[in-house]
């Protein structure tokens, strides 16, 4: 069995999943990634999918059209057939928050992701062979297809330099905070991976179980309030 931190080079070209080797937030991936194919219908799936959303439309003054949602193509770093086309719907008056919806698409095969088991249905053929690799199925998964998705490069703790602004002076709780753990699991393709992602209002732990029967399972084993980003941000 394998186990170990990954040095923080490789880290943080690891975990800056679509751009440069370099601390900081940005949308993933290209935007100008070529679509394979015509987007009007899946462009309309994933307006679909941002009507069928429990928002209190009654009350907000525009409603979704295919002329007022972003949408993008990104690749993947996972599957190089597949690519990512996403949706981002900001309702008004706002709560600084966006209606995002990712449909996958890979071979002529498209799948709205509601979660990572829809994500792993796209990829399952995937085998990770390296630390590297198992580290990118699961921030790639979190990325897209996690209930706390944001369509940003996830803000993954590597070193004591990481999170500086988001921990409020004072507070010990930064002793809980350690670089992704990266384990091979007994079974041939199976990886265990443990890490620290911040997001708005909490940084969380997230164990990550890649291979195997239950495919892929991503869980929140701790969080400490108060040290994320604000909404919005």
């Amino acid at each position: 069995m394998l186990s170990g931190r990954i040095s923080v080079g490789v880290l943080r070209c690891s975990i800056l999943l679509y751009g440069a080797c370099s601390p900081g937030r940005g949308e993933l991936g290209n935007s100008n990634t070529p679509f394979p194919g015509d987007t009007v219908v899946v462009d309309s799936l994933l307006l679909e999918a941002i009507l069928s959303s429990d928002l209190p439309w009654h009350q907000l003054n525009n409603h979704p059209s295919l002329q007022n949602v972003r949408f993008h193509t990104r690749p993947s770093q996972v599957i190089e057939t597949m690519v990512y086309r996403t949706a981002s719907f900001i309702p008004r008056p706002s709560t600084h928050a966006s209606v995002d919806r990712v449909a996958a698409v890979r071979e002529g095969s498209t799948v709205i992701i509601d979660g990572v088991a829809e994500w792993w249905d796209m990829v399952s053929a995937y085998s990770p062979q390296r630390e590297e690799d198992a580290l990118q199925v699961c921030t790639e998964a979190y990325a897209f297809a996690s209930e706390r998705r944001r369509l940003v490069e996830p803000d993954v703790y590597v070193d004591s330099t990481w999170f500086n602004i988001a921990i409020p002076p004072g507070r010990n709780d930064r002793t809980r905070l350690h670089a992704p753990i990266v384990e091979e699991g007994e079974a041939t393709g199976t990886w265990r991976v443990s890490l620290w992602i911040m997001e708005i209002g909490r940084g969380a732990r997230y164990q990550c179980a890649v291979g195997g029967e239950s495919g892929i399972v991503l869980a929140v084993t701790d969080s400490i309030l108060g040290m994320g980003y604000l909404p919005g941000s």
